[in-house]
């Protein structure tokens, strides 16, 4: 994996509101495997973890005591550049489309996740909202990019709006 120690970040103070580019491939979460004697992570998502944390770790720090104890929404966009072997057919129709095929957007969000885990936040059972989406992008990318948001949630700001929903199935 190539390593770019500067990232590119957006802070609002105001707003207690993070945005980051992580400039390589994320490698879906994968499950704990059993041992004789231990549970362990397979590689390749032990590495990916290892170095997540690295790149992480040089721009985080600034930023952790925002989000340390607060309630979060997350949003991440995976961007997956097109295969070089595309048409100029294929190019046209699916650049800027949603992408359908494997890894699922949710292992890789769980990734993304788990690296940031004492890092930005205590725990990631502090992001109580988060949205995730795959994209395709052209071939001027010359990588795969991740884009991060990560946002303080303060009050739910319309709190009956849960209740509607729940009224629709009575």
């Amino acid at each position: 994996f190539p390593v770019t120690i500067n990232p590119l970040i957006r802070f609002n103070e105001k707003e207690l509101h993070l945005e980051f580019l992580i400039p390589f491939k994320i490698i879906p979460a994968g499950r704990p495997q059993s041992g004789k004697f231990n549970t362990y992570i397979k590689e390749p998502y032990k590495s990916f973890k290892k170095l997540f944390n690295l790149y992480a770790t040089n721009f985080v720090s600034d930023y952790s005591n925002h989000f340390l104890e607060e309630k979060l929404e997350m949003e991440c966009i995976f961007f997956y550049k097109l295969e070089k072997k595309t048409s100029k057919r294929g190019l046209s129709t699916l650049h800027n489309t949603y992408r359908d095929k494997k890894p699922d957007s949710d292992n890789l969000t769980k990734s993304v996740m788990d690296a940031l885990n004492e890092l930005l936040y205590k725990d990631d059972a502090q992001i109580v909202s988060y949205k995730n989406t795959k994209v395709h992008i052209t071939n001027e990318y010359e990588k795969d990019y991740t884009y991060v948001s990560l946002k303080v949630l303060k009050e739910i700001s319309n709190p009956h709006k849960f209740e509607r929903v729940l009224e629709r199935f009575k």
